[in-house]
């Protein structure tokens, strides 16, 4: 059934297909330098940048550098020498429109070459093909020990022709303390553990992507991670902190004020959710359902630099409904029709905001709505099953090259539940969306310095807290829970952390946190327990 629905949106999407010019590959950086300076031109009204969706497919990063590099007078000389330095990171995105004289000069080499000693590409006049390793080590120090975690893998990328890209990458990450399960409050990507007797563990992850383009859109199958909402200390509506899961993706553009994506994912249930569901009689054949999921996005720009974003979403187990592949859909209105008489969906909208309209300063707006009632909202003692986060990031204050956030985010009791275990907001146990999950909040400060060119040193203070651990289904009215009434975890950190891009697709950092974690030890890591001071050394590769 999963097949036959994928090889009808790839069919469809090649019936539209006409003046194909430019192929997408939605492949995170390894250096968060290319995304910052992305934002940081953007801030300063060099370049438009839509934020809500990530990662950022590679054609329009070189797209946006490129921009940069018309309006050189608007650029600083740090900014001038950041944009040339990852732009030749981006030099084989052919067919994207760009003209200047470096992108020329990558499409008449038309031989074996290499900008990067850690891998190599290959450019022909029908594609492209570019490997690398995709290498990481960060080691920690504190009162416990020292710990770390390592991964080792190999990416390949690459471009076929004027219609197709596909991208592949592989890699096993080794941790001799596990410092993301599902249950723990970290933004750590997690994954699905093979557990060893010292207390470390390993998981190998492969992602992948296959996209045909055409000049407004691409429609894809991907095995990936994404985000969605904007924010600098996590998404609030899909983080992307589960391990990668299938799915389908349709992303459009077909004018400059209108933007809109879909995906339709296979997700992946945790032992636990089987364990609980067996325990009742009526769905004891639980282990066979599958999960799925199915969202869309809508992003309308009615002034430079404005983006408004609209979207829901289903999460629902069982057989495949041909209802939830209609991309724009609100999935809500056919939600009890699909489901009646056994409750098996779970819908969500979700909203967000996002101003650079005044020059140095973002704000930014995210919620997320599990369930709303309007007389709740003037009701005493009641309330929704909303999730937000809001902040501002402002450049250039009170110094050049200083950058301040402030950042905060409140989900009250029972968002991203449900009271059937198979389909809540989650996938292998890890929540879809904010990481410390419902009936919690936190604020966040930093400041961001980048004294030269892709060196970046943030000092940020962090304060969060979890309140009472509630179950859907054993409480007798969700909506008047008590919000973060006893506190049962919190979490106060003082970090400082500096990268530098040594080359591209390779950066190195340094860290060091002082952790303040207090409350039910099940939601962190041992080695991060109580009062510790933790000191952090690492490099990364990739694309």
């Amino acid at each position: 059934m999963q097949k036959k629905y994928t090889l009808f949106l790839l069919v469809f999407g090649l019936v539209l297909v006409k003046g194909i010019t430019a192929q997408e590959l939605y492949v995170a950086a390894a250096d968060p330098g290319i995304e910052q300076l992305l934002d940081e031109l953007a801030m300063n009204h060099v370049i438009s940048l839509n934020s809500v969706a990530r990662p950022y497919s590679r054609v329009y990063v070189a797209i946006q550098l490129s921009e940069a590099l018309k309006r050189d007078s608007l650029l600083t000389k740090r900014e001038r020498e950041e944009v040339r330095f990852y732009l030749r990171n981006y030099l084989c995105e052919k067919n994207a429109g760009i003209k200047n004289a470096e992108m020329q000069e990558c499409r008449n080499a038309g031989s074996v070459f290499s900008y990067n000693p850690l891998g190599f590409s290959v450019v022909g006049t029908r594609g492209s093909l570019s490997v690398r390793p995709l290498l990481g080590y960060t080691q920690f120090y504190n009162k416990y020990g020292a710990f770390y975690d390592a991964s080792v893998g190999v990416g390949v990328m690459g471009y076929l022709g004027k219609h197709f890209s596909g991208a592949f990458g592989v890699s096993k990450t080794f941790e001799n303390c596990i410092l993301s399960e599902p249950d723990y409050f970290t933004q750590l990507r997690g994954g699905k553990w093979t557990k060893y007797t010292n207390g470390g563990g390993s998981f190998v992850e492969w992602v992948g992507q296959f996209v045909w383009t055409w000049k407004w859109g691409s429609l894809g199958v991907y095995h990936d991670h994404f985000s969605w909402g904007d924010g600098y200390h996590g998404a609030n509506i899909l983080s992307g902190r589960p391990p990668a899961f299938p799915f389908v993706k349709l992303h459009i553009k077909p004018a400059k004020w209108i933007e809109f994506s879909y995906i339709h994912g296979w997700l992946n249930n945790s032992l636990e959710d089987f364990a609980a569901v067996n325990e009742s009689s009526q769905y004891a054949f639980a282990s066979s359902i599958s999960k799925h999921i199915a969202a869309n996005l809508l992003t309308i720009i009615p002034w430079r630099n404005l983006d408004i974003s609209l979207g829901n979403s289903i999460i629902y187990d069982g057989h495949e409904q041909l209802a939830y592949f209609i991309p724009i859909l609100f999935y809500k209105s056919v939600d009890h029709t699909l489901s009646f008489p056994i409750d098996n969906e779970n819908s969500q909208m979700f909203f967000n905001i996002s101003s650079r309209q005044i020059k140095h300063l973002h704000l930014f707006m995210s919620l997320y709505i599990d369930e709303f009632k309007m007389s709740r909202v003037w009701t005493k003692n009641q309330h929704n099953l909303l999730s937000w986060k809001g902040g501002l990031y402002l450049s250039e204050f009170p110094l050049r090259r200083l950058t301040f956030i402030i950042e905060g985010s409140r989900t009250l009791p029972l968002t991203f539940q449900h009271q059937v275990p198979t389909i809540t907001y989650s996938s292998n146990g890890y929540n879809l969306g904010n990481y410390l999950r419902d009936n919690s909040q936190e604020i966040y400060f930093a400041f961001k310095y980048k004294p030269v060119d892709r060196l970046t040193m943030i000092l940020s203070y962090n304060f969060a807290e979890h309140g009472d651990e509630f179950q859907y289904g054993l409480v007798p009215d969700p909506v008047v829970l008590p919000v973060i009434n006893n506190i049962s975890w919190m979490n106060q950190t003082i970090a400082f952390n500096a990268s530098y891009g040594v080359l591209n697709g390779m950066v190195v950092f340094v860290g060091c946190q002082v952790m303040k974690v207090a409350g039910d030890v099940k939601f962190t890591a041992p080695v991060f327990l109580g009062n510790t001071t933790t000191v952090s050394i690492g490099v990364k590769t990739g694309f």
